[in-house]
């Protein structure tokens, strides 16, 4: 027994079937591009870590270099204050005041 299908049934079946392909394309397509926004927040998220670190080894950086200046600092006024002292003793001492 065989079954006749109306012209309107098949173009009936044919829109569904389209439409159910055309809603599976789009949700692939919807999937694509969260994938790729994804992986774009993912190589910003490294980006900015690797920025990060960056930033902490010049922090570093510039804490070492800013304890080097305070030792030198530390030096030098340990130096002015101890050729003070030397001109105050020979001062007191009678010494000629040489010029430093």
């Amino acid at each position: 027994m065989a079954i006749r299908l109306s012209r309107t049934f098949k173009i009936r079946v044919l829109s569904v079937a389209g439409a159910l392909a055309i809603g599976t394309a789009g949700y692939q397509i919807s999937l694509a591009l969260i994938d790729s926004y994804t992986a774009r927040q993912v190589a910003e998220a490294q980006a900015a870590a690797e920025r990060v670190r960056t930033l902490e080894a010049e922090r570093v950086a510039l804490e070492k270099t800013l304890q080097d200046r305070s030792a030198q600092d530390e030096k030098l006024e340990a130096m002015v204050i101890a050729v003070s002292e030397m001109r105050r003793e020979a001062e007191s001492k009678g010494m000629q005041q040489t010029s430093w």
